[in-house]
């Protein structure tokens, strides 16, 4: 599961969460925490589907730059 908190003095929510290798790692999200808890949701459910195997590495790079464009 997630943490999403908000640090002191900033804007941005910051969000917590287990990658792939379930490696914690630590992601600035949004000012609006809904849409920063389901960037963290949409975090978790990748890192889900590679562990899975439901989504190979190559899936997962090409949908990362994607998300970036």
């Amino acid at each position: 599961m997630a943490s999403i908190f908000k640090p002191a003095g900033k804007s941005k929510y910051v969000i917590v969460y287990a990658d792939e290798n379930r490696r914690r790692r630590k992601k600035t999200a949004y000012t609006d925490k809904r849409e920063s808890e389901r960037l963290a949701s949409q975090l978790e459910e990748t890192a889900r589907k590679v562990r899975d195997g439901l989504m190979s590495r190559s899936e997962l790079s090409m949908l990362s730059q994607q998300q970036q464009t």
